[in-house]
């Protein structure tokens, strides 16, 4: 009897395999959501966490959208460093809050607004701009006075 012809399998009719990954990452993802589901006490240090990374969102949340109205006002320049600098915190906070939460479509979102603001604003402002000279400048030699020539050939 072959196993094609099988009834024993727990897959729907007509549907695929899982591949590899996702065989291996279904657990794992399983038991994380699972997990941030559960009804378990929670101790001071997971509501502390929590808390602050909730925090986190909601600072994000502010930030970009404290960017968007400056750039739209007119207030600040959208190619400026706190433009740019604005969307780039606030990208990464989002990013962490939607991760910490599972929301995953929004996390990559936040993930794809954060590159484009680091891409921004490397474009704008080049490593050779960024870059400090460490010493400080030369001062200036004073001038060699006729008489000083003189006295030196003597």
């Amino acid at each position: 009897m072959s196993s094609k012809g099988s009834t024993t399998s727990t897959r729907p009719k007509g549907s695929r395999p899982l591949s590899r990954l996702a065989r291996l990452a279904l657990p794992a993802l399983t038991r994380l959501t699972t997990a941030a589901r559960s009804p378990e006490r929670h101790t001071i240090t997971d509501v502390s966490a929590h808390l602050a990374i909730e925090a986190s969102g909601w600072l994000a949340a502010v930030l970009v959208v404290l960017a968007y109205g400056l750039t739209t006002l007119g207030r600040i320049a959208a190619r400026s460093r706190t433009a740019y600098a604005l969307n780039i915190t606030g990208g990464l906070g989002l990013m962490i809050n939607a991760a910490a939460n599972s929301a995953w479509p929004s996390a990559a979102l936040n993930l794809v607004w954060l590159g484009i603001a680091a891409a921004g604003w490397l474009r704008v402002f080049p490593r050779s701009a960024r870059r400090r000279p460490c010493n400080p400048p030369r001062r200036r030699e004073r001038p060699v006075t006729v008489d000083e020539t003189v006295d030196a050939s003597a």
